[in-house]
C-alpha cells in the first residue's frame, strides 16, 4: 500500500511538471496522443507507472537528437540577415528605403509608408485599448472602448472621414490575391534553370496544400497592367505582405526579392507566404502569451523589429500559436552577442521549442491552415491542384 501511495505521489508531481491542462495540447503532436492516453486515467498499478517512464525516457532521447538536427538547420532569419548586401546593409530597423519609397522591417517585410504609418497608429491605439480595459477592470465594456478607440483614431486622421478605421478593417480582404490566383512572373535575367526550378517547386507545394494558384505572366500581359508579384535579383530576400502593388510606367507590380543566397525552397517558401498575407509567426498580437522577448539581448537598432503587430493588423483567426511555422524567427534572431532574443514560454514550451523555432524548411499544418482560412478553400483539401498554370514553368 505505501508503494502505490508513492507511486501515485511521484504521478503527481509529475502533472504537475507537465503543467496538466494548459500546456498539454501544445506537446509535440508526434508523441501527446500516447501522453493523453497515459495521462487520461489514474494510474493505479506499477506497470502503467513504469510505462510513463519509458515513455518519458524515449521521449527525451528523441527530443536530443531532433535537438541535433534541429541545430544543424541554419535559422532563416540568418539567412536573410546574411542576404543582404553588405554594401547596402541596414544597421537599424525598421529603416526607410528611398529607392522603393518604402519601409524595410524585420529583415524581409517591405511596407509602403501608408502601410507602415498605418501599423504604427494601430499599435499604439492597441496599447491605449488595454490600458483603457486594465483600468476598467472589466470585459463587458470592452466593445464600448473599442468603438471610441476607433472613432479617436478616425478622428486624429485630419481631412479624412469617420470611418477610417473601418475602412481598414475591410480593407484586409483587398489585400488577398482575388479568386485565390497570384500572378507572378520572374525577371529575364540573372535567375538560373535551377534557381527557377526551386522557385516553381515551392509555388507548387504551396498549391498543392491549398486552393491558392500561380498565373505565369510574360512581359506583355505584364503590360496590361494586370496587379502581379515580380520576382527580382537584389540586395537580400524580401516581400511586401499581400497585394501591395503600384504602378510603374504601364505596370502594376510589387517585388519579391531574392538574392543569391535566397534561393532556396524554404526561403522561397517564406517570401511567398508573405506575399499572399502572412507575416511573421512571433508578431502576433497574442504573442506574449507564447514567446518571452529578451529586451537587453537585441542588437541596437533592431529593438522594434519585436513590436507585436495590432490586432487591426493581423487577424490569427482562431489558429493556435505555432512554433514550427516556417513564418517564425529563431531565438538568436538581430541577437547582440548570440545569447537569447525569443524564447518559448511556459518551462515545458520552452523545453520542446527552444531549437525549433526558426528552422523549420516548410509549411507547418498551421501555416497550411492560416492559408486556407485566409483563402475561403474548400473544407476537403483537393487532392490534385486544378490551377491553370500547373505545374509551373517560368519561361527561360
Amino acid at each position: 500500500m505505501k508503494n502505490l501511495t508513492l507511486m501515485r505521489t511521484v504521478l503527481v508531481y509529475l502533472l504537475l511538471w507537465l503543467h496538466i491542462g494548459t500546456t498539454i495540447g501544445q506537446l509535440p503532436t508526434q508523441s501527446s496522443p500516447a501522453l493523453r492516453r497515459l495521462l487520461s486515467r489514474l494510474v493505479t498499478d506499477v506497470d502503467s507507472l513504469f510505462k510513463i517512464v519509458k515513455l518519458f525516457k524515449s521521449l527525451n532521447h528523441n527530443s536530443a537528437s531532433s535537438s541535433r538536427t534541429n541545430q544543424d538547420i541554419v535559422p532563416i532569419d540568418q539567412i536573410i540577415e546574411e542576404a543582404e548586401d553588405p554594401a547596402a546593409s541596414i544597421k537599424a530597423e525598421p529603416s526607410y528605403i528611398e529607392k522603393e519609397n518604402a519601409f524595410k522591417l524585420e529583415g524581409d517585410i517591405m511596407m509602403t509608408v501608408d502601410q507602415f504609418t498605418d501599423m504604427q497608429t494601430h499599435i499604439s491605439f492597441d496599447l491605449l485599448e488595454d490600458a483603457v480595459a486594465m483600468m476598467l477592470n472589466t470585459t463587458d465594456r470592452i466593445t464600448s472602448v473599442q468603438t471610441l478607440m476607433n472613432e479617436i483614431s478616425a478622428g486624429a486622421r485630419s481631412g479624412r472621414p469617420s470611418s477610417r478605421v473601418k475602412r481598414a478593417a475591410r480593407r484586409d480582404p483587398n489585400r488577398l490575391w482575388p479568386d485565390a490566383v497570384m500572378p507572378v512572373r520572374i525577371a529575364s535575367s540573372g535567375f538560373s534553370a535551377f534557381d527557377r526550378w526551386t522557385i516553381q517547386r515551392a509555388m507548387m507545394r504551396i498549391s498543392e496544400q491549398t486552393c491558392i494558384c500561380f498565373r505565369i505572366i510574360d512581359n506583355e500581359v505584364a503590360d496590361s497592367g494586370i496587379p502581379h508579384v515580380q520576382i527580382v535579383d537584389g540586395s537580400g530576400c524580401s516581400s511586401y505582405v499581400g497585394v501591395t502593388t503600384r504602378s510603374r510606367g504601364r505596370q502594376n507590380s510589387q517585388d519579391l526579392t531574392l538574392n543569391s543566397k535566397c534561393r532556396t525552397f524554404r526561403v522561397a517558401t517564406h517570401e511567398l507566404l508573405h506575399a499572399l498575407g502572412l507575416f511573421h509567426e512571433q508578431s502576433r498580437p497574442d504573442r506574449d502569451f507564447f514567446v518571452k522577448i529578451n529586451s537587453s539581448n537585441i542588437r541596437s537598432g533592431m529593438e522594434r523589429n519585436f513590436q507585436k503587430f495590432s490586432r487591426r493588423t493581423i487577424n490569427s483567426r482562431g489558429i493556435p500559436y505555432d512554433y514550427t511555422s516556417i513564418m517564425h524567427y529563431s531565438n538568436r534572431a538581430f541577437s547582440k552577442d548570440g545569447t537569447f532574443t525569443i524564447e518559448p514560454i511556459p518551462a515545458i514550451n520552452r523545453f520542446w521549442y527552444l531549437n525549433i523555432i526558426g528552422r523549420s524548411t516548410a509549411m507547418s499544418e498551421g501555416d497550411v491552415q492560416a492559408l486556407r482560412l485566409m483563402y475561403n478553400c474548400p473544407s476537403t483539401p483537393s487532392t490534385q491542384p486544378t490551377c491553370a498554370d500547373y505545374p509551373y514553368m517560368f519561361p527561360y
